[in-house]
């Protein structure tokens, strides 16, 4: 996966999202600060691990509300 940052407004941020090369969508972020704000700061640049989310609120709630299409 490919986050590619391409425009920054005022208060939000615009990127694509690649995978294995091959656009996939845009990305709304907020803005890139250089000290983080709670709730109006992107994720900093850098390289994460990915991986399947079983746990949480929202795990659930899209689990019930859509149980042919959602797997974790």
């Amino acid at each position: 996966m490919l986050l590619k940052r391409v425009r920054q407004g005022k208060n939000s941020t615009l990127s694509e999202l690649y995978a294995d090369g091959l656009f996939q969508c845009y990305v709304l972020e907020d803005s890139i600060r250089d000290h983080k704000i709670k709730g109006q700061t992107c994720i900093p640049a850098g390289r994460y691990s990915l991986g399947i989310n079983y746990w949480g609120g929202m795990n659930t709630a899209y689990k019930k509300r859509f149980p042919d299409m959602h797997q974790e």
